[in-house]
């Protein structure tokens, strides 16, 4: 849009000094395609003032090319801007709920009445831990291999019931690991904590895990815990109908983690 304000203004330039040294005829033409422009221009900023901003909350752990597939949806509809705000999951409900938010990008892993979704991804977690690690010379870790690991983990508070549900299906496979509890939202310092203490591994998914440097990430051999990403507003919002467009697989099972 602001490349076709630039022509209209480059065009209106040219034909503005041209006029004096051109005559009659060229000068009427210049005339009538400077209104032609104007009329042009009008419109184009109208359309973009009229684009709506739509405020996103976007959770911590997000990998960023969702944040991009976000962005095509809004990008589709063509009248809304998208605008990220960090918030955790939980805290996205409440937003959502208050109006502060349009949409949410969370974790999921159980139901939550009210809720409009739209699944982005869903994967398996892995293990996540130092190159050096003892761990790392498996190519797939067991859930006995875990035994005597610490689990890096963030505070249960952030979501209660994600931390329930994840701790409860480790301890299903017999893991029930020291938690080594970080309360950071960076996770530079994250992999700071992995690579400086001994015996300690994270759970993550294999996607956005396998490019950091000094880390590696290893399977579970069976029944991973999994993590859904979704994209979440009220179901009640005008704007939900978004997310049930031809081609797009929307779900109401949203349930969310820190």
């Amino acid at each position: 849009m602001s490349a076709l304000l630039r022509k209209a203004d480059d065009a209106r330039d040219f034909c503005g000094a041209a006029q004096p040294d051109q005559g009659a005829g060229r000068a009427a033409l210049c005339a009538s395609a400077s209104r032609a422009l104007a009329e042009i221009e009008s419109s184009l900023v109208q359309a973009r003032d009229a684009r709506r901003p739509v405020r996103v909350g976007v959770c911590g752990t997000v990998p960023e090319h969702l944040l991009a597939r976000v962005e095509r949806i809004f990008g589709d509809d063509g009248s809304l801007d998208v605008e990220f705000a960090g918030a955790d999951s939980q805290e996205q409900l409440d937003l959502l709920r208050t109006g502060t938010l349009a949409f949410g990008v969370m974790r999921v892993f159980h139901a939550v009445e009210g809720l409009a979704t739209l699944t982005l991804a869903d994967e398996p977690l892995g293990v996540l831990l130092r190159s050096d690690h003892p761990l790392a010379d498996h190519t797939v870790l067991t859930w006995a291999d875990l035994a005597g690991q610490e689990l890096l983990w963030f505070p249960a508070r952030r979501n209660p019931r994600f931390a329930e549900y994840v701790l409860a299906h480790l301890a299903g496979h017999g893991w029930s690991p020291r938690l080594h509890v970080v309360d950071a939202r960076s996770q530079a310092l994250y992999r700071h904590h992995l690579r400086n203490s001994q015996n300690l591994v994270t759970l993550r998914a294999r996607n956005g895990s396998t490019a950091d440097a000094g880390m590696a990430w290893r399977p579970l051999a069976s029944d991973p815990p999994r993590q859904r990403f979704i994209l979440a507003t009220l179901g009640d919002s005008p704007l939900a109908g978004l997310l049930a467009r031809p081609g797009s697989r929307s779900s109401h099972d949203g349930g969310i983690s820190a």
